[in-house]
C-alpha cells in the first residue's frame, strides 16, 4: 500500500491533486477537462489535433500508469493501463490557446497563479528550507519530551506553521509523545484530605522535615483518616493517580527510615512542595 500523501488545491470550484514531475507542477489531461468544465476527452482531442506542436520534455511528459498510481494514489482508475500524459505550464497554456470562452480565461489565470506559480511562491530558498526542516525536527523532538498539555498545544501550533510553510503535512499531536493525564478527582480529594490533617497539626510525613520529600504510609494514613472522620478509599485508582501526580511530583515507592515511627517502613515518596 502506498504511503504517499495526497495534497489537494481548489481551483475554480474544482479540487485538483497537486502533481509534481521532475521538479515542476504538471496537470493531466483529465484535470484540464475538469477545471475547464469540458466534456471528458476534450483536452486529449486538442492535444492529438496539434501533437506536432508539443515537445516531450518541454510541453509534456509521459509516465506509465502503474508508476503514476504509486506516486499519486487515487487519481486515476486502478484499471487504467495507458501511459499518463502530463502537461507542464507551457504545455497547458499551449493546449488551451483555443479555449476562448469567459470561463477559460478566468481558469487560465487561476490555474497559473494558484497551481503552477503556487509551487514557486510556496517553496522557500534551499538554505531557508534546510533551516525550517531543522526547526521542524526540533519542535517534534520537543513535543516528545514535553508533557504539559498547554505547552504541548503551543509547540504543536508552531510545528503546524512550519509544516505549512514547507508544504508538508502536520503530524498529529497524539503521535508525538503524550501529555500528563489530568489529575483525577480522587487525587484532588486525597490532597484535600491531607490539608485537613495539616490544619489540625497531625504529622504524617515519615521523611525528615528538611529532606524536601513527602513520604506517606498507606497503613498510617488509613488510621489517621479513620480517627479524623475523613473518607478516602485506598484502591488501585488512587495508587495510579499517585503515580501520575505532578504536583507534588511522585518520585518512587520505596522503604524509608521513618522519623515518626523510628523504623523502616514502606512509603509512597513525593517531592515536597515549598
Amino acid at each position: 500500500m502506498s504511503s504517499a500523501i495526497r495534497q489537494v488545491i481548489s481551483i475554480a470550484n474544482s479540487d485538483l491533486t497537486i502533481i509534481e514531475h521532475q521538479g515542476e507542477r504538471v496537470v493531466t489531461l483529465a484535470m484540464v477537462d475538469q477545471v475547464h468544465q469540458r466534456p471528458e476527452g476534450t483536452a486529449r482531442k486538442r492535444l492529438n489535433d496539434n501533437r506536432e506542436r508539443f515537445i516531450e520534455g518541454k510541453h509534456l511528459y509521459k509516465i506509465c500508469a502503474s508508476e503514476f498510481r504509486t506516486r499519486f494514489p487515487g487519481v486515476i482508475s486502478e484499471r487504467a493501463t495507458e501511459d499518463v500524459t502530463l502537461l507542464s505550464q507551457r504545455g497547458y497554456l499551449l493546449l488551451v490557446k483555443s479555449f476562448t470562452d469567459d470561463l477559460s480565461w478566468q481558469v487560465q489565470d487561476m490555474l497559473v497563479d494558484g497551481y503552477f506559480e503556487g509551487q514557486r511562491l510556496a517553496s522557500p530558498p534551499v538554505t531557508q528550507r534546510i533551516a525550517l526542516s531543522r526547526h521542524r525536527l526540533a519542535l517534534a523532538k520537543e513535543l516528545y519530551k514535553t508533557r504539559d498539555p498547554a505547552l504541548r498545544q503551543t509547540i504543536h501550533q508552531q510545528l503546524d506553521e512550519v509544516s505549512r510553510a514547507m508544504g508538508l503535512p502536520t503530524p498529529e499531536l497524539d503521535s508525538l509523545g503524550h501529555a500528563t493525564p489530568a489529575a483525577p478527582d480522587v487525587l484532588q480529594e486525597f490532597w484535600a484530605a491531607l490539608a485537613i490533617l495539616d490544619r489540625q497539626g497531625v504529622a504524617y510525613n515519615h521523611s525528615p522535615p528538611n529532606s524536601g520529600k513527602l513520604s506517606i504510609s498507606v497503613k498510617h494514613l488509613r488510621e489517621l483518616f479513620e480517627q479524623h472522620g475523613i473518607k478516602i478509599t485506598f484502591d488501585r485508582l488512587l495508587h495510579n493517580a499517585w503515580r501520575a501526580s505532578q504536583s507534588p511530583k511522585f518520585i518512587k515507592n520505596d522503604t524509608v527510615s521513618s522519623t515518626l515511627w523510628k523504623k523502616s517502613i514502606k512509603c509512597w515518596i513525593f517531592k515536597k512542595e515549598v
